[in-house]
């Protein structure tokens, strides 16, 4: 019994039985094999593999069994209610199908029962058969019934070499208990093909034969690719490109010699065995023409040979047909034709003058010359013939592999980096980008995606007559984020005047709603800090960003957000001002002033982060840290920059020091200087520390000098 398929379309099969209303389970309670088991699956020939069943199924209980061939393609079938699966595994199938296939398989189990233990009724399975089509295409069941033993072959053709099945078997009885066996995975490999017929072989020159053949009857699963043909004695060979049966040119013998062939075809997985030697045959004697010139005993003398060839050069593969040429005599009545050497695998007619067939052997660009002669002359041509290696197949790498873009922003897209198969005629691309170009004569991809997409894989294939070969590049075009409402700035260290708003948009400058993450807010350019709530969570797609503040030096700003997992935006320039005063930076023209002198002690009304307040008329009061110096006068108010000045006198003594302070009120500010030291003042004069004795006699007491400033 076999089982055929007929789609070649389906990758797999599944044996089964229509639903019954019992299931009985795969192994007996009281043993330790299963009652239904698929002991082997073994190639047959060609597309077909033998499949051998065991039913251990006790002989009270035997029955019949159904094989349904199905696609793997389709989910395996579950041991419980086919019926019920059914509904599963193609849902576009309306209600009413499923319920008339239902009332069918219903229909084929009772008849089943009702019927010999070992025929099932034509008609039902039929029907039920048709369907079983309705959901998975074509399908054949055939049937088998247990015997003593129970051991059954079944042939199951239909299948594709180089593709994994799966195999399993379901039986039914007249109880209506249903009978599951265990699922077998079984790959056809690829086989090399059968073996050729050689047909005819003809001798068609001194060292040429053309040889006649038939393809094979199968080809192993695999497209036949060429044909070798083998000479002996001496191994001579050739190799031609060609699926199909037809001739082959053999060339390269020897003058007569007597010679068998035979011929092999070669698939990808190999040769085939070479076929049955043919008749012998033996090339002739290479025929030496000599041109004896006559006088015609009386009339008009022949004209002179002239004659044109139908093509001056052709460039052809090897191994692939070649156009030649022809010969039209323009002169006088042409005797005969020779040429200078004939290319391997070519045949030039001297009859005719035409040279065809085709090339054998790899050569570079080769002149041939071509005479015609007669009786009282002869002329020549010449014929350029060159034979490529053949074409092989593209290989090509790409300049990048992946790729990350904003959407709208000009993507680097790709190259072809390197070609190392054969010339490649054509570029494709499965699918292009939205927004992007792909050149289908140079391989590139350019342009500016315009499509937020996730990562997607593009295949681009390179092809010539050879084959083709693919590459994939990834591509990934992430959301683009937008200042919706830009900041504005406001005095330092107190909310922007205008809180910023950012989106995360599509192509289109449109929300992502489902944008739901972090949006985080940084200072991009100026001094100082970021403070308020600057990680906001995006609500369909727009974060608000409600209490930034900036602290720090008054100026130009800019913002950066960033959202998690896509590129940052920076805001417009803002600006920041000085805050409200909080105290006085307090300064002297001289930290080390001259003993005496007068320097200029400045109080400067400044924020909380030291940047100028310019406040005219607060009245400062000023103080000291000791009593060293003095103020010209106890007060003075600040100017339009926000500034008060006292004139301070240090003390007469050097290295004496002090600070200063200034204060105002409502509300109370202040600030103190740095430390002031004196130092001596310039020299000014020579004094005596002790008076020498006017007596002659040695001093008691030696005079000593001191030099001293003016303040002395």
């Amino acid at each position: 019994m076999s089982v055929n398929f007929k789609n070649k379309f389906y990758v797999s099969v599944i044996l089964l039985i229509t639903s019954v209303s019992q299931l009985v389970p795969v192994s007996n309670a009281n043993a330790a094999l299963p009652l239904l088991e698929i002991l082997s699956v073994k190639n047959s020939d060609q597309n077909t593999v033998d499949l051998t069943v065991i039913s251990r199924i006790p002989n009270n209980q035997v029955g019949s069994h159904i094989i349904i061939a199905n696609a793997k393609s389709l989910p395996l079938i579950d041991s419980s209610s086919t019926i019920q699966v059914v509904q599963n595994i193609k849902q576009r199938v309306s209600q009413s199908e499923l319920d008339q296939i239902k009332k069918m398989g219903k229909k084929l189990a009772t008849e089943i029962a009702a019927s010999n233990k070992s025929s099932v009724n034509k008609g039902a399975v039929a029907s039920f058969a048709e369907g079983v089509r309705l959901l998975y295409g074509d399908a054949v069941i055939g049937k088998g019934a247990s015997k003593t033993k129970n051991i059954i072959t079944h042939k199951i053709t239909g299948l594709i070499s180089g593709v994994e099945y799966s195999f399993k078997v379901v039986a039914t009885n007249s109880k209506n208990q249903v009978f599951v066996s265990p699922i077998v995975n079984f790959q056809k490999d690829l086989t090399i093909p059968n073996t050729p017929v050689i047909s005819k072989v003809e001798a068609i020159s001194a060292t040429q034969v053309k040889i006649f053949f038939n393809a094979p009857s199968f080809d192993g699963g695999s497209a036949i690719d060429s044909y070798t043909v083998t000479a002996n004695p001496g191994q001579i060979t050739t190799t031609v490109n060609q699926p199909a049966g037809g001739q082959i040119i053999l060339s390269g013998l020897t003058e007569s010699t007597s010679y068998t062939f035979t011929i092999t075809a070669n698939n990808k997985k190999g040769a085939s065995t070479a076929s049955k030697a043919s008749d012998q045959i033996t090339t002739p004697v290479k025929e030496i023409i000599t041109f004896r010139p006559t006088v015609p005993p009386s009339g008009p003398t022949l004209a002179a040979p002239a004659f044109t060839l139908s093509s001056s050069s052709e460039s052809r593969t090897v191994n692939t047909a070649a156009t030649g040429f022809t010969s039209n005599s323009t002169g006088g009545a042409i005797a005969s034709f020779g040429i200078s050497a004939t290319s391997p695998g070519m045949i030039f007619s001297t009859t005719t003058g035409a040279l065809t067939g085709t090339p054998t052997t790899i050569a570079t660009s080769t002149v041939f010359t071509i005479t015609a002669t007669n009786a009282t002359a002869s002329s020549t041509q010449t014929f350029t013939f060159t034979v490529t290696a053949a074409l092989a197949a593209p290989a090509f790498t790409l300049s990048s592999a992946s790729e990350s873009r904003t959407v709208n922003t000009a993507a680097t897209g790709f190259t072809i980096a390197t070609s190392t198969g054969g010339t490649i005629a054509s570029f494709g691309i499965n699918a292009t980008p939205p927004g992007m170009s792909f050149n289908t004569s140079t391989g590139a991809l350019t342009g500016t995606p315009n499509t937020v997409a996730t990562a997607t894989a593009f295949t681009i294939t390179a092809t010539n007559t050879a084959g083709s070969a693919t590459q994939t590049f990834t591509l990934t075009v992430t959301a683009a984020v937008a200042i919706f409402t830009q900041p504005i700035g406001g005095a330092n260290a107190t909310a922007l005047s205008i809180q910023p708003v950012v989106r995360v948009v599509d192509g289109s400058g449109n929300a992502i709603a489902s944008f739901t993450s972090n949006v985080v807010a940084a200072i991009a350019s100026g001094t100082g800090t970021l403070s308020g709530t600057t990680t906001v969570a995006a609500v369909a797609g727009v974060a608000t960003f409600t209490n930034l503040v900036i602290t720090g030096t008054a100026g130009a700003f800019t913002l950066r957000f960033t959202p998690v997992g896509l590129t940052a935006v920076t805001s417009n320039t803002l600006t920041i001002t000085a805050g409200a005063a909080s105290s006085y930076l307090v300064s002297s023209s001289s930290n080390s002033p001259a003993a005496g002198s007068a320097v200029t002690i400045s109080a400067q009304l400044s924020d909380i982060s030291g940047n100028a307040v310019n406040t005219a008329g607060k009245t400062v009061t000023w103080s000291k840290s000791n009593a060293n110096g003095s103020f010209a006068t106890a007060t003075s108010t600040t100017n339009a920059a926000g500034i008060a000045t006292i004139s301070f006198t240090v003390h007469t003594v050097s290295a004496t020091s002090t600070t200063v302070t200034a204060t105002s009120s409502t509300p109370t500010l202040t600030g103190t200087s740095s430390t002031i030291t004196t130092v001596a003042g310039a020299a000014s004069k020579i004094a005596v520390q002790q008076v020498a004795s006017p007596i002659r006699i040695i001093f008691q007491t030696q005079p000593s000098f001191r030099i001293q400033d003016a303040t002395i």
